[in-house]
């Protein structure tokens, strides 16, 4: 079969006008205690000591320029609260996202926090196969699936699916988090399928005729809307259902098109350094900072 691809239409010259989000990714300063073999994120604690200061002054920054978005990432947000509730404080009037395993430890304090700021716009809670049981084999003492009701702000469930995802084991995930869906009412629940990020070059980003694409869309009969977010296309929508999505794209953030290179946005490592990739590539970064009137960090 020949390969399919999409772009985003995001993937353009950079300009104030074009760029759809003005993000960045922000590395919570304090490690994991989970070790997930898929994890992307361990090499950055163990290669760079998390320093809460630098990262604390670049969110000062930050929050005064015109990034919009920030989005908490791990280690874990939920292994410090008292860091926690500094990063929402100082980002009160941007929309911010917190990454989580969703710990059983501290949980009451965590949605209390998270309630109480309305800058928070969404909890992206890792689950991985079918079952809680299942999952506290080897996650740090995960919360419950129904204390996710408690949480007052939408939540994506990511769910790890490593190199091979049917619409069997697709429907079993979906069918576990639909319960969950029914009763959130005002607020959004939908489940992310991630890919292992170690896995995905910019060859296969976009690539559209994969086995889990395809299972994705033939289940997108029963459930709502699936999504590619690397594409940022709808593959299949109905009326009715569960919003679900496929996500493969985190570490790809600048994509080369031709001579173009699109910069997704701003990464915020846990030792306090500012950059424009994943790999701690700073390219172009002091005329990004220009365009979002981003002051340096002293």
């Amino acid at each position: 079969m020949k390969n399919i691809y999409v772009l985003s239409d995001s993937e353009v010259t950079y300009t104030p006008e074009t760029k759809k989000d003005k993000m960045c990714t922000v590395y919570f300063p304090a490690d994991c205690k989970n070790n997930c073999k898929f994890c992307t994120s361990k090499v950055f604690y163990k290669n760079n000591k998390p320093n809460p200061k630098k990262v604390l002054k670049w969110l000062h920054a930050l929050a005064d320029s015109e990034v919009s978005e920030i989005v908490i990432t791990g280690g874990e947000p939920m292994s410090d609260l008292k860091i926690l509730k500094e990063i929402l404080d100082i980002c009160i009037n941007k929309t911010v996202y917190i990454n989580t395993t969703f710990l059983e430890n501290g949980k009451d304090e965590f949605i209390k926090l998270v309630n109480s700021h309305k800058c928070v716009k969404g909890i992206n809670i890792s689950r991985h196969s079918t079952s809680y049981k299942k999952d506290s084999l080897y996650l740090y003492g995960i919360a419950h699936d129904e204390d996710i009701l408690k949480i007052n702000t939408n939540v994506r469930i990511n769910c790890f699916v490593g190199e091979r995802i049917d619409k069997i084991n697709m429907k079993k995930v979906l069918n576990r988090w639909e319960k969950i869906w029914k009763q959130k009412k005002s607020q959004k629940l939908d489940v992310s399928f991630r890919h292992d990020y170690n896995k995905i070059v910019n060859e296969n980003l976009h690539l559209l005729n994969t086995e889990s694409i395809m299972a994705a869309t033939e289940v997108g009969n029963y459930y709502g809307r699936v999504y590619c977010h690397a594409c940022d296309k709808v593959l299949f929508k109905t009326k009715n259902g569960m919003d679900f999505r496929i996500h493969r794209g985190l570490p790809n953030t600048r994509i080369k098109i031709g001579n173009i290179v699109e910069m997704q946005e701003l990464v915020l490592f846990p030792d306090g350094i500012l950059c424009t990739d994943w790999d701690k590539s700073q390219d172009g970064l002091e005329y990004y900072m220009k365009l979002l009137n981003i002051k340096k960090s002293s």
